[in-house]
């Protein structure tokens, strides 16, 4: 279950930052409706997937010069925190 809930934040941090490359000026309220629209999880799921969302959202602003891969993978080290 814990590999299935890392795998989904992934995943839903990657949907986050491909919707943000594609919409540049679209806001983390926005990016987190799309987000969720695009996958069918559970309630616990889906708030690991938001956390992961806003967790990936942060690094990118923070360190704007990161590739997607880069961020994701700064989610990575980072996931038992969020």
């Amino acid at each position: 279950m814990k590999q299935d809930r890392e795998i989904m934040m992934i995943s839903a941090a990657s949907e986050a930052l491909k919707y943000k490359n594609a919409n540049p000026k679209m806001n983390s309220e926005k990016i987190i409706q799309h987000v969720m629209s695009s996958l069918r999880l559970n309630l616990n799921l889906k708030i690991s997937a938001i956390a992961a969302v806003n967790e990936a959202l942060k690094i990118k602003e923070k360190n704007p010069n990161l590739t997607d891969k880069q961020t994701l993978q700064e989610l990575m080290n980072n996931i038992e925190k969020v």
